[in-house]
């Protein structure tokens, strides 16, 4: 299986009058992580599902997504949560699903938020959250094998700023 983990693009700071969960993509995020989906686009990545956290700046950044995935897009309530409360049951349940059918999920992008992504990224690799990992605002890792702790391998790890660099992309 292949997963990437991302996280959210740059989102406002909160207003008073608003909660964390309501805070929206700016739109330096938007433009910015859209020339990352581009970038991903452009090195042929694709994902049979889209995984998000329901809060509203990992749903915007998700949507952005939609052309990687064909707008196959779920919220996961998991997603907000620690990595084995919820990324964990989220992928066990795409592997499981992925070994009945072969129409199933085999690449999936999780969207979620800090500090849940790099422990998630630890967790897979490492097999603990080891506090070794930090994602910047839309940041993606590429990572295949099997989605239990230390069952992956990271393939790559992209902050935005990458795509600057890369043929003239982003």
């Amino acid at each position: 299986m292949d997963v990437y983990l991302i996280r959210h693009a740059e989102a406002a700071n909160p207003l008073a009058s608003q909660s964390d969960g309501e805070r929206p993509l700016t739109d330096f995020g938007r433009r910015e992580f859209s020339r990352v989906v581009t970038a991903l686009r452009a090195i042929g990545v694709e994902a049979d599902v889209i995984l998000h956290s329901p809060l509203l700046r990992a749903v915007q950044t998700a949507e952005l997504c939609g052309p990687l995935a064909a707008g196959n897009l779920h919220s996961e309530r998991a997603l907000a949560e620690a990595p084995e409360a919820g990324l964990l049951p989220c992928l066990q349940a795409l592997t499981a699903a992925a070994s009945k059918s072969p129409k199933a999920t085999h690449r999936a992008i999780l969207v979620g938020h800090e500090p849940w992504m790099s422990a998630s990224l630890d967790l897979l690799t490492l097999g603990r959250s080891a506090g070794l990992t930090s994602f910047r605002k839309g940041s993606v890792a590429w990572l295949r094998g099997e989605p239990v702790p230390a069952g992956m391998q990271l393939k790559a790890l992209w902050p935005p700023k990458t795509w600057k660099a890369v043929n003239g992309l982003g």
